[in-house]
């Protein structure tokens, strides 16, 4: 089970591991709301796939819930047998 935005439960989509992957960027556990996560961009450069990903964080005075998060998102990529790159955009 996942769940979407809002914490509301939603199903997982079916996914044809045999033609597709999964890829997650995580920032692990954070002690407030305000933290985000995303991946950018996908893409096949010659013998690798490289993902590029951003994050942003709460600002000195941004108001903000204190709870401990978990910042993550997932994205649905096709197969390749390839090794994979992970970006932060701005490096």
């Amino acid at each position: 089970m996942l769940w979407d935005a809002g914490g509301r439960p939603t199903p997982a989509t079916d996914i044809d591991f045999s033609r597709e992957m999964v890829g997650v960027v995580a920032m692990g556990a954070q002690i407030s709301t305000g933290y985000e996560i995303w991946v950018q961009h996908v893409a096949l450069h010659w013998d690798r796939m490289v993902v590029r990903y951003g994050e942003s964080y709460p600002g000195p005075g941004d108001p903000v819930f204190w709870v401990v998060t978990f910042p993550c998102h997932f994205v649905r990529m096709p197969r390749q047998d390839v090794p994979c790159t992970w970006l932060l955009d701005g490096d």
